[in-house]
Order: structure tokens, then sequence, then C-alpha cells
């Protein structure tokens, strides 16, 4: 079993690589995701699963800024250790305004520690990941993620996916 360390990992340390080494591509970025994904049980407050470093600012994502928005996202939506695999005093101000947006990083250290999973959508294409926010479970975290790097995606997100009734009304927010 490749995950066995998932049951003795929380008891002895605070974040676990649950992937190999990252690449500076979106394909690279893209395919750490659902690895991580499947240890999300595991996750909680000073225990992490850790896909690997960020590499915004590196390869693609130096000009592919929402490619690099995407990987900070998703990094913030799995609660993941957000460990820069660049050197923040020579990167650009856009990719630095990205490891620095500061409700991005709320999002990934909310106290409530959930790793957020994916719920909805069309899978390993467009997909709605969601995240709890707080205790009150009134608070989600939703990401609308589109693997395709050449075609535009519609992503539609159902409230019955993020565990609320139907009717319910909602604030929604852009944090990019």
């Amino acid at each position: 079993n490749g995950k066995a360390y998932q049951s003795w990992s929380p008891s002895t340390g605070n974040y676990w690589r649950t992937t190999g080494d990252i690449g500076s591509t979106f394909a690279s970025m893209i395919s750490h995701v659902d690895p991580n994904s499947t240890t999300a049980f595991a996750a909680g407050p000073g225990r992490w699963n850790d896909p690997d470093m960020l590499e915004i600012g590196n390869g693609e994502f130096v000009t592919n800024l929402v490619g690099a928005q995407t990987h900070f996202s998703m990094w913030c939506e799995m609660a993941a250790p957000l460990i820069a695999g660049d050197n923040v005093t020579t990167i650009s101000a856009q990719s630095l305004a990205i490891l620095t947006n500061s409700e991005a990083i709320a999002v990934d250290q909310d106290p409530a520690g959930e790793q957020g999973v994916l719920v909805g959508g069309i899978k390993d294409s467009a997909e709605v990941w969601s995240k709890p926010l707080g205790y009150d479970f009134t608070t989600r975290a939703v990401a609308l993620l589109n693997r395709s790097t050449t075609t535009p995606a519609v992503i539609t997100c159902n409230f019955t996916n993020l565990a609320f009734q139907a009717g319910t009304t909602a604030t929604v927010r852009d944090l990019w």
C-alpha cells in the first residue's frame, strides 16, 4: 500500500510528502493534485498532506500567471504547506502578488484544518473542489478547476455539491 504511511505520519510529524517531485510546468502541478487528495482524511490542524513546493515564479509559471494562480489556489484549497520553491527576492511583482494573496493564504491556513476535495464537475476536465472553513458548516472555499491549458470551460457549482440545501442564498467572493 503506497499510502500506508498516512496511518502513522500524523502522530510523528506535522507534514509529509504525498507525491514525487514537482516540475515547473502546469502539467506537473496538475499531476500532483489527485495523489494529494486521496489522503485528505489524514489532514487537519497540525498535520498536513504536502504535494511538494510551489513553483510560482519558475519555468512556465513565470509567464503563465493564470496557471500560477491555479497552482496557488489548489495548494490553498488542499491546505498544503505553502513552501516557495523559487528565489522570492528576485521574482516578478506579479508572482510575488500571487504568493502573498492574504485571502488565499487564509483559506490555506483556516483553523479548522480541513483539506478541500473534489465534489463535482466533470473529473479530469472542469472540476468543483470544496473546503469547509471554520466550524459552523456555513462557509466554503470553492475552487473551480479547469485542467486544460487550451480549452476554456464553463463550470457549474451546485449548492448540493457543497452540502447546502437547495434554495440557500450565498455571498460569493472571487479571491483573485
